[in-house]
């Protein structure tokens, strides 16, 4: 391949230079990945599967609880062993961990990195290659909030996946909580009073497609910074219009009022819940039960 001085002392001279055509190949990953936080009382793993066209599965994830009765020892050896169990679980084909933390207290590096080389000597035991990544990394690119724990992170994984919350997390304080709740707005209750924000295409479970509902506080609209943010991009500007600062989608929203009215008609979204939780039960309990197909959702997801 030519260097770039040879390209450039060719085209200096008035010679034609040959430029090699490159075409960068990327290879598509498929596998399962284990992702390690660890610590010495509260590690935290999850496990994804990555399939063809970079579809994620969410497939398990756990925060490994170890109280003050255990030692030192004790700790690392169950670290060890739960790592071991993920390995004989699933077909792991790579994993990711926390780089290691450098603080000013000796002691604690000495315990974060003893963690650390319990969960990595079960993976240089099968060979695995793994990857290292800076704490404040992994849980910014998931959250977007950099002290997030480890039950958050985990949560939020799911919720990328696919996997509906439970429960609704609670956010840290003087942070507000915000949703996309697309695919489970009217299909349970919830406490709406939670939230700073949150939001759901009608293509769901609202109506037709073109048609976005939102619900904000007024005191979070209201800190929109009106020189940074255009006028059609504002909350406060829909809010004070009423919603129709432009000509709205008149049979979107038409057909969202069928929807809800036919919701209040049967008793509410209490009653739908019911309706819903008797259908996933049917479905998953025959999926749990076969021999053929199988599904990596547990019960309480």
């Amino acid at each position: 391949m030519n260097s770039r001085r040879s390209l450039w002392t060719a085209k200096l001279s008035g010679q034609k230079a040959v430029v090699p055509h490159v075409i960068a190949k990327r290879t598509e990953f498929c596998g399962c990945i284990l992702g390690v936080d660890p610590s010495l009382r509260g590690s935290g793993f999850s496990v994804i599967e990555i399939g063809p066209h970079a579809r994620i599965q969410y497939l398990e994830s756990l925060t490994l609880k170890l109280g003050q009765k255990k030692s030192f020892v004790e700790c690392l050896g169950e670290i060890f062993k739960t790592t071991d169990v993920f390995f004989r679980k699933y077909d792991i084909k790579a994993v990711g961990i926390e780089q290691t933390i450098y603080v000013q207290n000796s002691r604690v590096a000495h315990i974060l990195g003893s963690a650390r080389g319990a969960c990595l000597s079960a993976v240089a035991l099968r060979g695995i290659p793994v990857q290292e990544f800076a704490p404040l990394r992994i849980k910014k690119s998931v959250t977007g909030f950099g002290q997030a724990t480890k039950d958050q992170v985990a949560k939020t994984v799911r919720h990328i996946a696919g996997t509906q919350y439970p429960e609704i997390p609670d956010a840290p304080a003087g942070v507000p909580l915000i949703a996309d709740m697309s695919s489970d707005i009217l299909s349970r209750r919830f406490d709406a009073n939670k939230f700073g924000l949150f939001y759901a295409g009608a293509q769901k479970n609202l109506g037709p497609s073109g048609l976005a509902l939102v619900v904000i506080r007024k005191e979070l609209a209201a800190r929109t910074n009106e020189e940074k943010v255009p006028t059609m991009l504002r909350y406060s500007t829909y809010i004070e219009n009423g919603s129709m600062f432009n000509t709205p989608p008149t049979f979107g929203v038409y057909i969202l009022a069928l929807v809800t009215d036919w919701i209040l008609e049967r008793g509410g979204l209490g009653a739908i819940e019911e309706v819903n939780n008797a259908k996933a039960a049917k479905l998953y309990g025959f999926l749990d039960g076969s021999s053929f197909f199988k599904t990596p959702v547990k019960g309480a997801d």
